[in-house]
């Protein structure tokens, strides 16, 4: 009988047979590349940042919003409206000092005149200039090849944001004003409410993926900030959900903070839809990267 001959398993022909990681385990990677960019990147100081302008810039925008919907609206369904849309954030207990202050911005009329129209227009464009800037540092590898963007430009970036913005609300306050006059109208869209919940997350998630595309530097990948913009919007609705429940039945802000727990609630809802928002943009950074490279977005570089 001949002698039994042993098989090489250390060759180059095994190691290339012997299976990769599984796709769970590529998953995991995934998310801690997406965690490990986002700690390298400053995600959570750009957040504060974010968040600390988007405070300083609420107040000047709200006042441009109440000033236009009190002329088109009555007063009475504009606080209803806002009331609505506040309580979707916030519990009705820290709801309240919020709307207060939009019952007095509406007291007083604005009158501030040309100056005062272009001043309240250019702190409203802080937050969105804010997160163009953490945007480019996320979006590093999109800036090779292209100069750095002029001033005027990145204003008119974010003031088409800020009027963007404004004109989705005015027309959303004017449908929900409008709806109590169609009852028909109200009796068919009772019956399609969770599908026009999806139809406002499908929006969400597009707003997101073109601010992935437009504000930072460079071109990106059209594919890659579509599941980045779906991601953030998925993600910001689990945690709405979960801030709510918290500060409903958990949160002690108010004993903490007394008559601050409103702007402390507001500050830390802003910083939270800012770590969504840069989270979703290293999503997308990851994703366009692992495409340029050659490889599918969940796999680990070779070494």
């Amino acid at each position: 009988m001949g002698s039994a001959t042993t098989e090489d398993t250390s060759g180059p022909a095994s190691q290339a047979a012997r299976p990769g990681p599984s796709l769970l385990a590529q998953l995991w990677a995934f998310v801690c590349r997406i965690v490990r960019g986002f700690m390298r990147n400053g995600g959570v100081v750009l957040s504060g940042a974010i968040a600390y302008n988007a405070l300083l810039s609420v107040p000047p925008l709200f006042l441009l919003a109440t000033s236009v919907f009190a002329g088109l609206v009555d007063r009475t369904s504009f606080v209803e409206v806002v009331t609505r849309e506040l309580h979707q954030l916030l519990p009705a207990s820290k709801a309240r000092p919020l709307i207060d202050a939009v019952l007095a911005l509406l007291e007083v009329p604005y009158s501030g005149g040309v100056i005062g129209f272009v001043t309240l227009l250019f702190f409203s464009t802080l937050a969105f200039r804010t997160l163009e800037h953490a945007l480019d540092v996320v979006f590093g590898h999109r800036r090779e090849h292209h100069a750095p963007r002029p001033f005027w430009l990145s204003m008119v970036i974010s003031l088409c944001y800020v009027f963007a913005i404004g004109l989705v609300s005015l027309l959303q306050t004017l449908a929900l004003v409008s709806l109590p006059t169609l009852p028909s109208f109200v009796q068919w869209i009772s019956r399609w409410v969770g599908v026009l919940g999806v139809v406002g997350m499908l929006g969400m998630a597009l707003v997101l993926a073109s601010i992935y595309e437009v504000m930072p530097l460079g071109r990106g990948n059209l594919r890659a900030v579509c599941i980045g913009g779906l991601f953030s919007a998925l993600l910001w609705r689990v945690v709405q959900w979960g801030l709510v429940y918290y500060l409903e039945n958990i949160s002690a802000v108010t004993l903490v903070y007394g008559s601050l727990a409103a702007v402390i609630v507001v500050l830390f809802s802003f910083e939270l839809g800012a770590v969504i928002v840069l989270l979703g943009a290293q999503v997308v950074a990851e994703i366009e990267q692992s495409w340029k490279a050659g490889r599918r977005w969940y796999e680990v570089a070779s070494a």
